[in-house]
């Protein structure tokens, strides 16, 4: 969105630059990463005859039943080096992460996605270039922060529990998610990759999955309490 361009706009490129050199010196993983430039942007018959239970298979399931392909941002970023590739990558691959941690596309699961990858990155990389890659990060965590604090109790009791069972799965992973080769896991077991990348505790199903009507006005079910009180 806008507020992400902005953000961009304000950067120090070159200085981003240079601090992926330092790091691919110093992180093979991260070197391989940015010289295959693996892009996630599956289209549904790249997926189509997946086996169930593995990533492509999960990933036909939400093509089909959301109507999406996986490339919604960034498409008129051109793949030209390390920079553009980690841009176009990592707004392809949002969805992914959605499906493999197990936090699900709704309030709860976009706040502890969102923080597991924060704790994964700066624990991770150099804190300059982890702060870059959590730049847009710290700008939705804080603006939804904010908006549940000041406005939506039972949204902010969810957000607070969701920030925590995020970071603590975040902390676990081996490498953060955006590492991933997701195009040589797309016939893998979904219990598989998480086990090859520390996704662990994987919440359970169905977790979170009525939550946005806490903080959506536009919601049907709005003002609608949760069933269950705070312990």
């Amino acid at each position: 969105g806008r507020p992400a361009q902005a953000l961009m706009m304000l950067e120090d490129f070159p200085r981003v630059m240079a601090l992926f050199e330092e790091e691919k010196a110093r992180l093979p993983r991260f070197q391989e990463w940015c010289d295959k430039r693996a892009l996630a942007d599956f289209k549904k018959d790249d997926v189509k005859d997946c086996a169930p239970g593995t990533l492509g298979a999960a990933l036909h399931d939400f093509m089909v039943n959301s109507g999406y392909e996986l490339d919604i941002f960034y498409h008129e970023i051109q793949v030209v080096n390390d920079l553009t590739f980690y841009l176009r990558q990592t707004a392809l691959t949002h969805d992914i992460e959605h499906i493999v941690s197990g936090f699900g596309p709704n309030h709860g699961g976009e706040v502890a996605l969102l923080n597991a990858n924060m704790h994964a990155k700066v624990r991770y990389f150099h804190p300059e270039l982890a702060n870059f890659f959590n730049r847009v990060a710290t700008y939705l965590k804080a603006k939804t922060l904010m908006k549940d604090g000041l406005h939506y109790p039972e949204a902010m009791r969810l957000n607070l529990e969701a920030e925590f069972r995020g970071a603590e799965q975040g902390r676990n992973w081996k490498y953060p998610m955006m590492l991933a080769d997701w195009r040589a896991m797309t016939d893998w077991q979904i219990a598989d990759i998480r086990e090859e990348l520390g996704i662990t505790p994987v919440p359970e199903e169905g977790l979170w999955a009525d939550t946005n009507r806490l903080s959506n006005e536009n919601d049907p079910d709005w003002g609608e309490p949760l069933l269950e009180a705070a312990e």
